[in-house]
């Protein structure tokens, strides 16, 4: 665990946290893809911050506390919502919701790796959206949250691909509105799966640092980063791979298996009760690649992706940006700069404008 505080200490010398989101001032009303990718436009791109400030502000506040009680089993569930939303629990679904208007779209919020409903992003995105009057769900994704303490672990995407499906057969049965889906890191990967998998989320979806190159990023993450090659953003990968070294222990994998990630993914595919469940971590890894199942994907997808990315890399970025070549309802937008997740706190306006330009959008 020193590994994961030793990213927190980090985090917190780093300037400010991330910010609610201004009020969207959209200011076209797009109805082909075409115009909707001219009408978002794209963030700053003129040099401003490292990604180590970038990565960091999404990590700092009361954020810092959080990422540490959603490691704990015992301490991980929230179910106290903030301001405008409630609890919704439904079998197996637990989040939160807020009730918006009913001319507007359902809004999905997908939490990122080690994460939870109630982290900072995730509620400053939700909340940022309900505002604009959007309905917005923000769930506890298996294995993490309220669902910490369940046997059903995380699977890159193919079951939580499975768990968004329901959400929308739940959200579609009460309101009878479109639903979009929103997704944060590996929420990202989730999403891209659900929108390629089930045809159910007609909003589109909104996708942020996404992992793509799948066994390239599952290497990076299992190389112990050195200052030499990642500086301070050493220390974000030390944060990844000691959070997951203290959850692997708790389901029989040893602490310092040499690559925790490699590990924990080849005991989700030996362990997994369903035979279909791809039988090798070579099939999981091509079953949920983004860059696959891109393709696949029938409403219009906006992805932001950083080629300083710090968790990810570059190559997650140029993966994405190749795999949309031809698909005109999907639109990549790879920045310098941006760093893990750290765009929607660079640009926080141009941010606040986009989502909300994609969700009011009627494009199907």
């Amino acid at each position: 665990m020193r590994y994961a505080l030793s990213a927190f200490a980090v985090a917190l010398l780093a300037a400010c946290g991330l910010r609610p989101f201004p009020a969207p001032h959209p200011t076209c009303h797009p109805t082909t893809p075409a115009e909707l990718w001219t009408c978002i436009g794209e963030p700053d791109p003129h040099p401003r911050e490292s990604a180590f400030t970038s990565t960091s502000r999404v990590a700092t506040g009361d954020m810092t506390r959080r990422l540490l009680l959603n490691q704990v089993p015992s301490l991980a569930c929230n179910r106290t919502p903030w301001r405008g939303f409630a609890p919704i629990e439904d079998g197996s679904l637990i989040g939160f919701i807020h009730k918006g208007d009913a001319d507007k779209a359902i809004v999905i919020v997908v939490h990122g790796l080690f994460d939870s409903n109630t982290n900072r992003y995730a509620r400053y995105i939700a909340s940022g959206l309900a505002d604009d009057g959007f309905t917005v769900v923000v769930p506890d994704m298996r294995w993490h949250g309220c669902k910490l303490d369940e046997p059903a672990l995380a699977t890159a995407g193919l079951d939580e691909s499975k768990d968004l499906a329901e959400w929308a057969d739940l959200l579609r049965a009460r309101f009878n509105r479109r639903i979009g889906l929103l997704g944060v890191s590996l929420g990202g990967l989730d999403v891209i799966n659900a929108a390629a998998r089930y045809d159910k989320f007609d909003a589109g979806a909104v996708v942020i640092s996404p992992p793509a190159a799948m066994a390239k990023v599952l290497d990076n993450l299992d190389t112990p980063p050195t200052f030499a090659e990642h500086g301070l953003n050493k220390f974000f990968v030390l944060y990844f791979r000691g959070v997951l070294r203290v959850r692997n222990r708790r389901i029989g994998i040893p602490f310092w298996s040499k690559e925790p990630f490699h590990a924990f993914l080849q005991h989700v595919v030996d362990s997994h009760p369903d035979q279909t469940f791809p039988d090798s971590l070579e099939a999981l890894l091509k079953d949920v690649e983004p860059a696959t199942r891109l393709r696949e994907v029938k409403h219009p997808m906006l992805i932001l992706a950083a080629d300083n990315d710090p968790v990810m890399r570059k190559s997650s970025a140029e993966a994405l940006v190749k795999a949309a070549e031809g698909l005109p309802h999907i639109r990549v937008i790879e920045t310098v700069e941006g760093g893990h997740a750290g765009i929607i706190g660079r640009d926080p306006q141009w941010f606040s404008d986009a989502i909300a330009i994609f969700f009011n959008s009627s494009l199907r």
